[in-house]
């Protein structure tokens, strides 16, 4: 999957999940496929995060932007192979959490 490297980061996670939304017309994804949106969406931060000024000045703004887009683009997906119902709850609850503290430490080693 290619991207360029301008706009917001949430714009970034929409491009990220509408390609693979359209490969999977069922509206569902695997749990590999959703790592790897994860892995070029943050490749894409990164990029984004190199080209503030100070990026601990924006730190809790792109924190919020991160958790919002996952909340708008990845939830609502349904992860083949993770049965629906609590577990499906509980995997999308573990993936949520671990938004805060990655782009934390992203953005605390990126920073001044």
């Amino acid at each position: 999957m290619s991207h360029e490297h301008s706009g917001s980061l949430e714009e970034h996670f929409a491009k990220a999940i509408a390609s693979y939304a359209e490969a999977k017309e069922d509206g569902t994804i695997s749990l590999r496929d959703a790592l790897h949106i994860g892995a070029e969406v943050t490749h894409a931060a990164c990029e984004l995060l190199c080209k503030l000024d100070n990026p601990l000045t924006h730190k809790e703004d792109l924190v919020r932007a991160a958790e919002a887009a996952f909340d708008k683009y990845f939830e609502p997906l349904n992860l083949i192979g993770v049965p629906d119902g609590l577990v499906e709850t509980y995997v999308d609850g573990q993936l949520r959490n671990q938004i805060r503290p990655a782009v934390s430490i992203a953005i605390d080693m990126i920073g001044e």
